[in-house]
């Protein structure tokens, strides 16, 4: 088969496509598919249910235009058509979709071909009169069956060259009576194929409509998160920033973990930049970024750049000790890093760390503000205290009263 063309019915050339023949693209096919495949198919089986019913009522009919084939046509109604019929009634639900729209025209054809005989073969009185049954097979296909457009037009062709046959064929109809007959079946033909693609239009136009939506709804909120995590994010360390920090800490204080921040600043980083530039300044920060990273707990803990060579760790719901021994494996792992700092006045030659420690009790109110501001109070403990280490704040002790 050739290469299936397609025209937009609604959005971009890039979005949902259908042909002219009400055929969506493959892949808006096997969305639909998966979407109303099933109601579908529980639709197509009602309906053969209820036409069933309404087609073996003209056995009434039957036995009173054509008394002299009523007994073959029982035979057939029941025996041949109900009975496939009810298969495809069985079968339609555990097809695939190519299977199921091509049996459900099976059966059309089926349905049209047996009145249509029984038409042709009728040598009774009033025989002519059961050709109205043949326009309302046409109906019942294209309408309450609602067989795909493309399926509706090759059902209203084979019907209309079985009849125009039967017609043709059926001995004793005047001229005038068949072409008045030929002209109804047609016009039939038409209508009903008409409706059936207006609506099969309307259900694509449709799909096609929310199909579009929902996808610009999906690319809007992808946009969206990576908007916001750009607006999250430090563009040197690829690190969360000072936003996500404190969104991050004040969401995690409300709560009733442990909480416990570390900060985190680079040992005389001024001197390193006055020595070595700061485009070899913005790689060490990338370089130690990783670090922290990496030394990060599997879950519960991140670690963000707080501004210029601080860091913040923050850790949530972590025993007491984990937090110590953290900061002890990033000053270790800083140092085995061995980052040459050539501009340090003191005896040590290479890039460090100093960490200052702080942590909110469990089901204790905790306030991210003050959090900070003690663990940056420890941090300025350990540079007094000669940097590249760790101190932990403790809260002052309070001074006894004196006696007058």
């Amino acid at each position: 088969m050739g290469t299936r063309r397609h025209r937009t019915l609604s959005g971009g050339s890039d979005g949902p496509q259908v042909d002219g023949w009400l055929r969506f693209d493959p892949e808006t096919e096997a969305q639909f598919e998966a979407e109303a495949g099933e109601a579908r198919a529980y639709h197509l089986r009602y309906i053969v249910w209820f036409g069933l019913c309404l087609y073996n009522i003209y056995n009434i009919t039957g036995a009173l235009l054509t008394p002299d084939i009523i007994v073959t046509a029982l035979i057939l109604r029941i025996g041949v058509v109900t009975t496939i019929s009810l298969s495809l009634a069985w079968a339609v639900v555990h097809l695939s979709a190519f299977w199921r729209e091509r049996l459900a025209l099976l059966g059309m054809i089926n349905a049209h071909l047996l009145p249509s005989v029984l038409f042709a073969v009728t040598r009774a009185e009033f025989g002519a009169y059961t050709f109205g049954e043949l326009t309302l097979t046409l109906v019942y296909g294209n309408m309450l069956m609602a067989l795909r457009f493309r399926h509706a037009a090759v059902f209203t062709a084979v019907a209309l060259a079985i009849t125009l046959t039967a017609l043709m064929l059926k001995p004793g109809v005047p001229l005038h009576l068949e072409i008045a007959l030929a002209v109804q079946i047609v016009t039939a033909g038409i209508f009903s194929l008409s409706a059936n693609y207006l609506m099969e239009r309307r259900r694509c136009l449709d799909y096609v409509t929310a199909l579009t939506a929902t996808h610009r709804a999906e690319r809007a909120e992808v946009s969206h998160r990576h908007l916001t995590e750009m607006s999250q994010t430090d563009a040197l360390t690829g690190l969360p920033n000072r936003r996500y920090l404190d969104d991050r800490l004040a969401v995690w204080c409300a709560g009733p973990n442990r909480v416990a921040t570390l900060m985190i600043d680079v040992d005389d980083f001024k001197l390193y930049n006055d020595s070595l530039g700061h485009p070899a300044g913005d790689d060490c920060l990338r370089q130690l970024a990783q670090v922290f990273r990496n030394a990060l707990p599997d879950n519960g803990a991140f670690c963000a750049r707080f501004g210029g060579e601080e860091f913040v760790i923050a850790l949530q719901d972590a025993p007491a000790g984990v937090a110590q021994q953290l900061a002890r494996r990033i000053v270790t792992d800083v140092r085995a890093l061995a980052i040459a700092h050539p501009g340090r006045g003191d005896s040590t030659a290479i890039v460090t760390v100093s960490v200052g420690l702080a942590a909110a009790a469990a089901h204790e109110p905790a306030n991210p503000g003050t959090l900070i501001a003690q663990s940056d109070a420890s941090l300025y403990a350990a540079k007094r205290a000669g940097r590249n280490r760790i101190e932990t704040y403790r809260p002052p002790v309070p001074r006894a009263a004196g006696f007058a």
